[in-house]
């Protein structure tokens, strides 16, 4: 038997204490993820924040749509409400999951349909696709070298303040800088 953490030990005091014990499987370190998402249903990742949840594009790429919390950076702008998995109410988190897995376990047509979308949404973050878009971007920022006003010309077009702002604020740390390396 492996040794225990204190957060297992926790868990597995409250998985007893809740009569659980009968309904919670702990399974322990799994070599293969892989195989665990293609013998499950559904995905769920209860993190507070997330950078870009790897698990939850590992989930769409085999078809599983994935439970997060709405409020969750990362998770919540990967899992797109109601078409490729759902967002949970994170005002009274374990109300929140506990409606979201019951929508999903009590229509396989609905965790049908969402897993259909995660996976035709997973082809966006394809390697080859992110390669040609980083690609792309450099690209893009590239011509800018040449002419750089055409940058504040097109923020402008789109939001005049914002762009205003950001010139401003440019202007501000270029004669910082200037203050900086004339220092001797």
């Amino acid at each position: 038997m492996e040794k225990r953490t204190p957060y297992q030990i926790e868990l597995f005091k409250f998985i007893e204490e809740n009569n659980l014990v009968t309904r919670v499987i702990w399974e322990g370190i799994k070599d293969d993820v892989f195989n665990e998402y293609a013998t499950s249903h559904i995905h769920v990742l209860a993190s507070l924040s997330e950078g870009c949840p790897t698990c939850i594009l590992e989930a769409m790429s085999l078809g599983l749509p994935s439970i997060g919390f709405d409020d969750c950076p990362g998770t919540n702008e990967l899992i797109k409400h109601n078409a490729n998995g759902l967002l949970a109410k994170s005002d009274d988190r374990v109300a929140g999951l506990e409606v979201s897995l019951r929508r999903l376990m009590d229509s396989p047509s609905l965790c049908e349909y969402l897993g259909k979308q995660a996976l035709l949404d997973s082809v966006n973050f394809d390697p080859q696709h992110t390669y040609n878009n980083w690609e792309q971007l450099f690209y893009d920022a590239a011509t800018y070298k040449t002419n750089p006003d055409r940058l504040f010309q097109e923020q402008y077009s789109i939001d005049p303040e914002k762009a205003m702002h950001a010139k401003r604020m440019i202007k501000k740390l270029m004669q910082n800088y200037k203050v900086i390396t004339n220092v001797k």
